[in-house]
């Protein structure tokens, strides 16, 4: 067994502990080779700095929708719309979601989002059922967040009256689950409200090239926000179970130093 991947499997045991320990501590979930980490949308900040460090995403580079142009290397393409298919590596427009009654409070940045008819919400591109929206990185990335907001979810609650579908997530083609579970008890369902921000990491050095949103099985109108991508893996920051692991073993050692020395 290889270091990366004996510290990945570890990683995911931590986070198994963590699960068993309760909500509140830390919100993560382990799934097929990557790390998925929530914050419920009461995270969000008019101080992107601040909210940044809380989101553990400070220094990356982001894409914040503010206008048509996209951060180099990402592709975001829309499967299931109406009338056609779309791919852009640059936006048709951008979509005010302050400007509009049914997407108020849906940013994390601004007020510009991506939606997920290809910001044509007034234009002909509508969502389907089948609508598949998918962010694709040319060089991929050890680590990626992005903000959600308007995903109406199956289950119906007091922030989400009018429940339509739950959404899968899909990483570099592999199926993760729905959001919905992947975030746990920081997910709010609904139209006018933030539904969580995930970050996902990958392990046993993986790199995410593609992440993609489907609807399951009924037509949503979804918003996507501050796209955080960092790209240097030779730079990365320990994440919060890493320095918890780094700790314990460096009880460890001083507990043998000891143990050593009294011998």
């Amino acid at each position: 067994m290889n270091g990366a991947y004996a510290m990945s499997r570890l990683r995911c045991f931590f986070v198994a502990v963590v699960t068993l320990l309760g909500p509140g501590l830390i919100s993560e979930s382990c799934q097929a080779g990557f790390v998925v980490t929530s914050f419920a949308g009461s995270s969000y900040s008019a101080n992107t700095v601040a909210m940044d460090a809380a989101l553990g995403i400070s220094g990356y580079t982001v894409e914040d929708f503010e206008d048509t142009a996209l951060i180099s290397g990402l592709t975001i393409s829309f499967e299931g719309l109406i009338p056609e298919n779309k791919s852009y590596t640059s936006l048709p427009k951008t979509f005010d979601s302050a400007g509009d009654s049914q997407t108020a409070n849906n940013f994390w940045d601004g007020t510009k989002v991506l939606t997920n008819a290809g910001n044509g919400l007034n234009g002909p591109f509508l969502p389907t059922a089948a609508t598949n929206t998918t962010f694709a990185l040319a060089t991929g990335a050890p680590v990626v967040g992005i903000g959600l907001a308007n995903f109406q979810s199956a289950l119906s609650s007091l922030t989400n009256p009018f429940p339509v579908t739950d959404h899968t997530l899909f990483v570099n083609g592999q199926n993760l689950g729905t959001v919905e579970s992947l975030a746990g008890v920081n997910w709010s369902g609904g139209v006018t409200v933030r539904n969580a921000y995930l970050r996902i990491e990958g392990t046993e050095g993986s790199l995410i090239t593609s992440i993609r949103f489907r609807n399951d099985t009924g037509q949503d109108f979804l918003v996507f926000d501050r796209f955080a991508v960092f790209a240097t893996p030779s730079h990365a920051v320990p994440e919060p179970g890493s320095l918890l692991i780094f700790g314990l073993g460096g009880l460890g050692l001083r507990f043998v130093r000891r143990s050593i020395s009294n011998s």
